[in-house]
C-alpha cells in the first residue's frame, strides 16, 4: 500500500524541504498552501523528477477551504487504496 502525506505550509522553506524529502522517498504528497502559484510550482518541480506531488491552494482560516482540502486529499487516499 502506498502512503499519502498532507503538508500544509508547503510554500515555506521548511514545507518545501518536507515535500521534497517525502516525494524522494516515494510517498504521494498533497502540498497545500495559500499561494496557488507556489503550490503549482512545487508540484511541477517534483513531477519533473518523478515525484507524485499534487498542489492545493487553500486558506486555512476558511472552513469551506479546509473541508474542500480534506475531501480532495481523501480522494487521493481512496484512489491509492484501490490500486
Amino acid at each position: 500500500m502506498s502512503s499519502v502525506a498532507l503538508i500544509t505550509g508547503a510554500a515555506s522553506p521548511m514545507g518545501r524541504a518536507i515535500v521534497q524529502r517525502l516525494a524522494f522517498a516515494g510517498i504521494k504528497v498533497a502540498a497545500a498552501d495559500s499561494c496557488k502559484t507556489a503550490t503549482s510550482q512545487i508540484a511541477q518541480e517534483h513531477r519533473k523528477v518523478g515525484g507524485d506531488v499534487t498542489g492545493f491552494a487553500f486558506d486555512i482560516a476558511k472552513a469551506e477551504h479546509r473541508k474542500e482540502l480534506i475531501t480532495k486529499v481523501s480522494e487521493i487516499v481512496e484512489f491509492t487504496m484501490n490500486l
